[in-house]
């Protein structure tokens, strides 16, 4: 009986009788040198048999196991060499049937390479080894697994025989004859038996490994000249590398092949087989094909378990080789691979194998790469012709076409096909332009510097096209003019950029005009207030000191209420000129939009038909209501009224919009706006609309197209816009109507951008006089100014001192024998500012009360103050009870 491991062919007529029987007159004895009797010489003979029977030397193997037994031992195992592993078991044959399990399970038991059986010393000593008495022996001097000890223990060993398979120097494997039962001992006859026959068994192994070394050879032959072929007659590189894979699969049977490709500092699939999940990027980092690359050399995993870079794409995988793709000293373009689950088993003719086919890819990548460099130039020149952009003709001497690219078909709507051969002058040249560029080129024939003129093609599309024409003649080596190379540009978007760059220059310089009109107007609206400050008191006072039934009184009274009206008007040219109020809130611009149409549908053009288009959930933006009111109010009101006695529809709609700077050049933008999310206001008409002259000049203040129009609606709109960092912009055709939108920037989790201060609430009336009468200082360079806030705080039951500007100011301080009670301070003033006078009065005196006046708004005096500001801000123009209560506000804690 035998067993076979699994993975080897057993034999399926193994007990065919081929031995001698014992009454033949076999002899334990051996007679003389090299000379066997009868019974052994038939033995050697069917032995023979066997060992040239198969070229499976596996198959024969274990066949001459099954001769042994029970003729030259009751046991008889077989074990080949394997390189950088233990020895494997072949075959372990028991005379008895009885020991047929125990003989299966001590072939499948598996010992650990550094265990001290028998077969490992042998075959690495090379010589035979007797065991006469293994209860002594064996039993007693090596030390086994004890489940492994209690299987041999059960087979009842009595005397072993191991002989090593030699042949040609190495070693092949070994036989072991071992005696239980039937106690015989290994007689030297018998000895010499096994050894002969081990001997004979070594030759036929020997040649059956040459045999199959020769046909792998000539298999590897046959595979390098079919992947050269491929590379002779093919320059695509997954080719070849489809066909090294195939070859691999199908001549050498390995199961799990791949190549991989370097892309930079990472190796992309090629091709590969046998993987049903495969990687199809690894880095260089990763894996043993990442070390591969790394260090530039081969490696043989000959046990996966032990390497820890192995990445086990199948499971089951135990083996793999990996060797580089590398032409010459050049850096490693890739790797290929094969893998192994041990069947069979991969071993260094595998490596070899793998490091010849390497080479032949590294040469197929090279001419692949050189060949896909050859091909690229030839396409990029095809291209640069085809795709130039640029019109390309060439002509000959007699100026017909030889060439003609896919530009020049599209331009002058003509095949290339049709196009070769015609005369290009009466086919492609306006008769206008004929005889100019027949000079031309026939000047160009003594240069080769190209020459040029502009021409305007009418395409079919009846648009016009403008051209810029480079020719230049192409000689050959005697100087003799060959060919003439015609290349046009269009220039008609040049052209149009050229024009748009004006246009941005127009619109800067409009932005600049608006600026300069802003300062003006500030300016103005500044110097305004002053006047109407004083006005404005001394009306004022008046109607502190007359009865109110007098008609001095209501004459007081209406020049205080025009003054009023005049303050309005100053605050929309503050307004155009960004410096109005502003009391920031998060604000939702659809409640405000919504509210205004509501409140105007009733006082608006009869005729005028509202229409809203709100996007709902508008984010929250940043802005004074009341301005924001004023804007809403403007747009509907202008968009009603241009709808004149024929009526239409003004729609008003909100959303959302994210602007780049490029979307905001079509706008009204200012320094202050950048690019984001903006919150959009559109209020668009069906009315009379506007002509060019008239549009340019829409937000400038004073100007209207109304015959009773003060022409600042449009400019505090702009100017409030401006203030909230939005932008605008109109569009607007005659007979047609008009479309404003208006941008405002997206509440940013509730940040405001300008500084607010509330105004010091008091009484309507003057409050009592204070008891102590403190002195204050009027600094101001306005004479009327400073006479009526004089007269205002005198009025009041105050002290007063005045000076001209903050110089003098500052001299009547440091000369006063007796603090102030406060300060009234302008802020714009010569030689000394009032932000200057602020700071030198703070340092002197860091408790001195200090109230600032200004034309300007609150907010514009805020601005120029940071840490350290004024305890209070007072907006001209004002009247007596508003300085006095603000006074006496400020005074109070210290009066």
């Amino acid at each position: 009986m035998s067993h076979v491991k699994p993975g080897y062919n057993t034999l399926d007529a193994m007990m065919t009788p081929l031995t001698p029987s014992l009454e033949d007159g076999w002899s334990e004895e051996k007679t003389d040198e090299g000379q066997w009797d009868d019974a052994q010489a038939r033995f050697l003979a069917a032995a023979g048999v066997v060992l040239t029977s198969s070229l499976d030397y596996e198959q024969v193997l274990s066949r001459i196991a099954h001769l042994a037994v029970p003729l030259l031992a009751d046991w008889c195992a077989v074990a080949l060499a394997e390189p950088s592993s233990v020895p494997r078991r072949l075959a372990l044959v028991c005379a008895s049937p009885d020991q047929q399990a125990l003989a299966d399970t001590i072939s499948c038991y598996q010992l650990p390479a550094n265990a001290p059986w028998l077969f490992p010393r042998v075959i690495s000593t090379g010589q035979p080894e007797l065991i006469e008495d293994f209860s002594t022996h064996f039993f007693g001097q090596h030390t086994f697994d004890a489940d492994y000890l209690e299987l041999i223990r059960q087979l009842k060993p009595y005397a072993s025989f191991t002989v090593p398979l030699n042949v040609r120097g190495q070693t092949r494997g070994a036989i072991t004859f071992t005696m239980a039962e039937s106690r015989r001992k290994f007689t030297p006859a018998l000895q010499a038996l096994a050894t002969e026959l081990t001997r004979r068994a070594a030759v036929v192994v020997d040649n059956a490994i040459l045999y199959r070394d020769t046909q792998r050879r000539l298999a590897e032959l046959g595979t390098i000249q079919r992947v050269a072929q491929a590379i002779t007659t093919s320059v695509r590189l997954d080719q070849i590398c489809e066909t090294v894979v195939n070859q691999l699969s199908q001549v050498f049977g390995y199961t799990f092949v791949s190549i991989y490709l370097r892309e930079g500092e990472e190796l992309h699939l090629q091709t590969w087989i046998g993987y049903e999940h495969v990687l199809p990027v690894i880095h260089l980092n990763e894996g043993v094909i990442g070390r591969t690359v790394r260090d530039g050399k081969a490696y043989f995993v000959r046990d996966a378990s032990t390497d820890p870079d192995f990445l086990h794409a199948v499971s089951g995988i135990t083996q793999g080789i990996f060797v580089p793709i590398r032409y010459g000293h050049q850096q490693v373009a890739g790797i290929i691979s094969i893998e192994s689950s041990g069947e069979p088993a991969l071993s260094d003719d595998d490596l070899k194998l793998l490091t010849l086919l390497a080479d032949q890819i590294s040469v197929a990548l090279v001419n692949a790469r050189l060949f896909a460099r050859v091909e690229d130039a030839a396409l990029r020149f095809r291209s640069l012709v085809e795709t130039a952009g640029s019109v390309i003709v060439c002509l000959d001497p007699m100026l017909r076409v030889t060439e003609f690219n896919r530009e020049a078909e599209r331009v002058f709507g003509m095949a290339r096909e049709a196009a070769l051969g015609r005369d290009y002058l009466r086919t492609f040249v306006a008769p206008a332009d004929r005889v100019a560029f027949a000079e031309l080129a026939r000047t160009t024939t003594t240069g080769t510097q190209p020459f040029s003129l502009e021409t305007t093609i009418a395409l079919d599309n009846d648009s016009e096209r403008t051209f810029f024409w480079s020719l230049t003649w192409r000689q050959d080596v005697r100087g003799k003019p060959i060919e003439l190379l015609v290349v046009g540009q269009d220039i008609t978007a040049r052209r149009h950029a050229e024009e748009a760059r004006l246009a941005v220059e127009r619109k800067m310089f409009e932005a600049q005009r608006l600026e300069s009109l802003g300062v003006m107007a500030g300016g103005i609206a500044h110097d305004f207030n002053n006047l109407l400050a004083a006005i404005l008191g001394n009306a004022s006072l008046l109607l502190l000191d007359l009865p109110q039934e007098s008609e001095i009184y209501q004459s007081a009274r209406e020049i205080e209420l025009v003054t009023r009206r005049a303050a309005d008007l100053v605050g929309q040219m503050l307004a155009y000129a960004g410096r109005g109020h502003f009391d920031v809130q998060p604000l939702d611009l659809n409640a405000v939009v919504a509210e205004m149409i509501g409140l105007l549908r009733i006082s608006v053009n009869k005729k005028a038909l509202l229409h809203q288009e709100l996007t709902p959930d508008l984010p929250l933006i940043a802005a004074d209501a009341a301005q924001i009111r004023q804007v809403v109010m403007n747009l509907i009101v202008n968009a009603a009224e241009s709808l004149a006695e024929l009526g239409g529809t003004v729609t008003i709609s909100t959303f959302l919009r994210e602007l780049t700077l490029v979307d905001l050049a079509t706008f009204h933008t200012f320094p202050e706006v950048t690019a984001g999310t903006y919150v959009c206001l559109m209020v668009t008409d069906t009315g009379i609309g506007m002509e060019s002259a008239s549009l340019s000049r829409i937000f400038d203040p004073f100007f209207t197209t109304k015959f009773a129009g003060r022409g600042l609606g449009l400019a505090a709109v702009m100017g409030i816009v401006r203030g909230h960092r939005g932008a605008l912009t109109v569009k607007s055709t005659p007979g047609k109507g008009s479309s404003f939108t208006i941008l405002l920037p997206v509440d940013q989790a509730g940040t405001t951008f300008l500084k607010t201060r509330s105004r010091p609430s008091g009484p309507s009336k003057p409050p009592t006089p204070p008891p102590n009468r403190p002195l204050i200082l009027v600094i101001d360079d306005e004479r009327d100014v400073r006479s009526i806030v004089i007269r205002i705080l005198e009025r009041g039951g105050y002290r007063t001192l005045s000076a001209n500007d903050g110089i003098q100011g500052l001299a009547i301080c440091d000369q006063l024998p007796q603090p102030l009670g406060a300060v009234l301070l302008d802020l714009t003033m010569p030689q000394m500012s009032g932000q200057e006078v602020f700071y030198q009065l703070r340092q002197r005196w860091p408790t001195l009360p200090v109230v600032l006046m200004s034309g300007y708004t609150t907010e514009e005096m805020t601005s120029y103050f940071h840490d350290d500001s004024p305890i209070a801000f007072l907006q001209k123009p004002f009247t007596a009870e508003r300085l006095l209560n603000l006074l006496h506000q400020v005074l109070e804690p210290r009066e």
